[in-house]
């Protein structure tokens, strides 16, 4: 019921935010498949996979955080590097995994208390101050925004 709600939210603010019609846009854009190899798409999964488990796992912290926040920014420029050459349906989810993984990570490195399973080593008690849902405007450097939970 959440991924229901949620989804037509994400797709309606998307709706206002589109600024040219998507249809001009694909039939000016020439695609191209990538064709390199797979087993650097593997490779660059598996890293992102083990560093998310060791940094944003079961007890987090500011440093590792951090730390997950600045590779997730160099395996993105990494992908799309990549993703010049052409695309292809694993190049898309690849991208797609490092832009939930950045979402996610910014989301617990603002939230400065332990809650649920989120726990924080450094903030290790629930905060009421803290009682609203964390939102992320439009792309992944976008405005933080927070809502009360009513």
């Amino acid at each position: 019921l959440e991924s229901a709600v949620f989804s037509s939210l994400g797709a309606t603010k998307i709706g206002k935010c589109l600024k040219r019609d998507i249809k001009e846009t694909l039939k000016n854009h020439k695609l191209k498949f990538y064709d390199g190899e797979m087993k650097d798409l593997n490779c660059l999964e598996t890293d992102l996979r083990q560093s998310m488990w060791d940094n944003v796992g079961i007890i987090r912290n500011e440093r590792n955080l951090s730390y997950e926040l600045n590779f997730l920014g160099k395996l993105g420029k990494r992908v799309d590097d990549l993703y010049k050459h052409g695309m292809n349906a694993r190049l898309l989810e690849l991208r797609n995994m490092i832009a939930v993984s950045q979402l996610i990570t910014r989301s617990a490195l603002t939230r400065e208390e332990s809650r649920g399973t989120h726990y924080r080593e450094d903030y290790p008690v629930e905060d009421k101050n803290w009682l609203k849902h964390i939102g992320f405007d439009i792309g992944l450097e976008g405005e933080l925004y927070t809502t009360p939970i009513s």
